[in-house]
């Protein structure tokens, strides 16, 4: 059995104040058991409604992909939106079909607008139907 990954990135970012979301209440208790003193919500990224404005929004591990249709897309950045500050950001890794998924060495990806950097660095790999990132 692979461990579950629900909410690992969130162990990285315990110094914030963070909230979590996911369709499945399962993945929310593990979150929950994991990370008690962040605040999770059943709820679907398409339409969801928490009341607050974060400086960040995190939709990662491909998680857009489960969208099917541009209109859910276009509804889950609607909300993704309406829940962030005016000088906030939003990172939103892409859904990556598996014959896109190439091998590669490390590489980093930065970006800054004068008063933020952001840097990324990620090593991904592929095994046959299996895809492993490495990414900081």
């Amino acid at each position: 059995m692979l461990p579950v990954a629900t909410a690992e990135h969130l162990r990285f970012l315990s110094d914030y104040q963070t909230v979590g979301l996911d369709i499945d209440s399962a993945f929310i208790q593990l979150a929950k058991n994991k990370l008690p003193r962040s605040d999770f919500h059943i709820a679907d990224m398409s339409h969801f409604q928490l009341g607050m404005k974060f400086d960040v929004i995190l939709c990662l591990f491909s998680s857009i992909g489960y969208l099917l249709d541009d209109e859910s897309i276009k509804s889950a950045l609607s909300c993704f939106k309406s829940h962030l500050e005016p000088s906030g950001a939003i990172f939103i890794e892409p859904w990556i079909e598996p014959d896109a998924w190439l091998s590669r060495p490390a590489d980093m990806i930065s970006a800054e607008d004068g008063e933020r950097k952001v840097c990324r660095v990620i090593r991904n790999q592929r095994e046959g139907d299996r895809s492993f990132l490495d990414a900081h």
